[in-house]
This record gives structure tokens, C-alpha cells and sequence, in this order.
């Protein structure tokens, strides 16, 4: 069983810095980060995933692609929730949840929804 552990733990560190390199070519690429943020949070690298998510979502700001902005925003109140900040977490689900009602994201609304409810829980 141990060694599964430690495989999974290799396997996240090598998606990482296969998904970095490929990354470093396309900083524009919204998906591509919101893959690596997710990586980072998944290896509990707050910081790192803190970071690039809010650098990313003032990027699809900038670019006013509606549905990565409110991807950035779960991704941050989701990167928050895992560091015990539950006011800051709470404050960037809701804005995502609004976002994914104007723009009829079902899917994604209820799992906004759901972090949301646990944040509270």
C-alpha cells in the first residue's frame, strides 16, 4: 500500500513539471494553468497555486472570458478552504456561483454550490 503512496506522490511531482515546461510555452493558455494550479493544490503547494490562479484570473479579466474568470475564482476559494481561510474562501465561491448562474453553468454551479455548502458546513 505504502508504495502507492509514494508512486502517486512521484506521479503528481512529474505531471508537474511536465505540465511547467509545456506551460512556460503557452503562459496564455488559461486551461493549461488552471491544470497546473490544480496540480499545485493537489501537491499542497498553496503558495504556488495561490499565485497563479490570481495571475490567471486577471488574465481572463483582461481578456473578459466570463467562464475562466469564474473557474479562477472556485479555484481560489477552493485553494483558500484547503488553507483554513474560510472568510476568504467564502467571498470567492460566491462570486463564482453568481457568475455560473448568469452564465447557466449547471454543472459547474452545483459544484461551486457543494464547496460552498462545505465551507460553511
Amino acid at each position: 500500500m505504502e508504495s502507492n503512496n509514494i508512486d502517486r506522490t512521484q506521479s503528481i511531482k512529474e505531471k508537474i513539471r511536465q505540465l511547467e515546461e509545456t506551460f512556460r510555452d503557452s503562459p496564455e493558455n488559461l486551461q493549461l494553468g488552471l491544470q497546473l494550479s490544480r496540480l499545485y493544490l493537489d501537491d499542497e503547494k498553496y503558495d504556488e497555486a495561490k499565485t497563479l490562479a490570481g495571475q490567471l484570473l486577471k488574465q481572463a479579466r483582461f481578456e473578459n472570458n466570463k467562464k475562466f474568470i469564474a473557474l479562477f475564482m472556485t479555484e481560489l476559494g477552493t485553494i483558500n478552504f484547503e488553507k483554513n481561510d474560510y472568510q476568504e474562501a467564502k467571498k470567492w465561491l460566491s462570486l463564482a456561483l453568481q457568475m455560473y448562474e448568469d452564465l447557466e453553468e449547471t454543472a459547474l454551479l452545483g459544484k461551486s454550490c457543494y464547496q460552498l455548502g462545505i465551507t460553511y458546513w
